[in-house]
């Protein structure tokens, strides 16, 4: 279920990095969700929280809640990081160790097979539970798990 407040997510390690994107007209996006770009056109997209729907490309965790619920696209930026982060999942084993992994929507992932659009997240560095793993997320391992895509 998408998030609806803030998640601690854990995160493993230093921050690889953080990125700043433009978040879409009436979007929220919540403290370590996931966060996803909006293709609207061929030069233009906007953040906002991931899910798995057609024309989304995954971008990082988000750092911090940003509410443009009453802006326009473009009013507010979103601060996504970068690194090893842990997500809840279903069906895992240490046999998904290295594999991609998918948005199911901000605050986990799937397989590939059992999301409809492939959005990629990242690979998986840990399987910590059959419902929890350790996902690296950064904007290589994001393109290497969309190479698998549908």
């Amino acid at each position: 279920m998408a998030l609806s407040a803030s998640r601690n997510t854990e995160r493993y390690g230093e921050i690889v990095a953080i990125d700043s994107f433009p978040v879409g007209a009436t979007k929220k996006i919540y403290a370590g969700g996931l966060v996803a770009v909006a293709k609207t056109s061929a030069t233009t997209a906007y953040a906002e929280a991931a899910s798995d729907a057609a024309s989304k490309v995954c971008k990082g965790v988000a750092v911090a809640d940003v509410d443009n619920t009453d802006g326009d696209a473009g009013d507010l930026n979103v601060d996504v990081q970068y690194g090893d982060f842990e997500f809840t999942s279903s069906g895992l084993s240490a046999s998904y160790e290295g594999s991609p992994v998918y948005v199911n929507d901000d605050e986990s992932v799937r397989l590939k097979g059992d999301a409809t659009h492939d959005v990629g997240v990242g690979i998986i560095t840990k399987v910590l539970s059959a419902t929890s793993c350790r996902v690296r997320i950064t904007p290589e391992s994001i393109a290497y798990a969309n190479s698998f895509g549908s």
